[in-house]
């Protein structure tokens, strides 16, 4: 991948990427997928198996983009509502260099969307490798008081990528 996108521009490698792992996975459960009721996979997992729940599409997203020279300062991970559907979700959200905006990068809503226009989503947290934040996008507060270590999961899944690279 990094061949392929290595002489795009930022906003070039969000579109490609997006694209590229919403068509590399079918949509399932974690039950379905590893039958089991939480599972984070990473991003080799989530291709050699070909399904993915939300935070699997979520995370190959932000790790394919950290790979590919996008900051992870610029990416967060976040937990969301989604009003189609009863099940907790989660999205990638962008901060772009070239405009301050923050946008949605969804394996429900596939075109890249500014998180403002994204009024189908109530954000519950947001999190990447270096803190957690709460509230819409636009106006995040950095929680303070928590740190992503506390995220078990999210803990796990980067020590087994690092392994994997």
């Amino acid at each position: 991948m990094k061949s392929i996108a290595s002489s795009k521009t930022a906003w070039q490698k969000i579109s490609y990427v997006n694209q590229w792992v919403n068509n590399s996975a079918k949509q399932g459960t974690d039950y379905s997928i590893w039958g089991q009721e939480d599972y984070w996979a990473t991003p080799y997992e989530t291709i050699a198996k070909g399904a993915a729940d939300c935070e699997d599409y979520a995370m190959t997203k932000y790790f394919l983009l950290v790979d590919l020279g996008i900051p992870k300062e610029r990416l967060y991970l976040s937990h969301v509502s989604y009003i189609d559907q009863e099940a907790p979700h989660m999205v990638l959200i962008y901060q772009s260099i070239e405009d301050n905006g923050f946008y949605v990068l969804d394996n429900i809503v596939e075109k890249i969307t500014a998180s403002n226009l994204r009024t189908d989503l109530t954000y519950k947290y947001s999190f990447n490798e270096i803190g957690i934040w709460i509230g819409r996008p636009i106006n995040f507060i950095r929680n303070e008081k928590s740190t992503p270590h506390q995220l078990l999961r999210w803990q796990d899944t980067l020590n087994k990528w690092k392994l994997e690279n």
